[in-house]
């Protein structure tokens, strides 16, 4: 996965890992354990790619927990806010967490694995 997005988005190792710990973070928070756990078995050094993530703290992840409390909506924002901050902290653009949704979803469609495929269209779904 991390090789698809340096291929194909041009970013560097440390922004791929760190864009895709970001986003396999909120995942991580959105889903129930056991859905997590089918992602998490199609990708080798999970754990690494999590602690990759830059940290989201400071105004902008207080910003994000108010707008949680709004409702879904809030919801929303506060995992754009997250996202956004994080992408940032990588020198990426927020457009730029967008552009690594395909290539992720892509990855996971290689596995050829209809649970994970709608477990990351939930995911996807509850990011929107």
């Amino acid at each position: 996965m991390i090789e698809l997005l340096i291929k194909n988005l041009g970013v560097n190792h440390t922004q791929a890992m760190g864009g895709v710990g970001l986003i396999l973070q909120v995942a991580k928070d959105k889903l129930d354990g056991s859905d997590f756990a089918e992602i998490a078995k199609h990708i080798t050094g999970l754990d690494d790619i999590l602690d990759a993530a830059p940290k989201t703290g400071g105004l902008l992840g207080k910003l994000g927990g108010l707008a949680s409390g709004l409702g879904s909506g809030g919801e929303n924002l506060a995992v754009i806010s997250r996202l956004g901050a994080g992408f940032s902290k990588l020198d990426l653009g927020s457009d730029m967490a967008m552009k690594f949704f395909p290539v992720i979803e892509s990855y996971f469609r290689e596995k050829n694995d209809e649970a994970v495929d709608a477990i990351i269209n939930k995911v996807i779904g509850k990011m929107g």
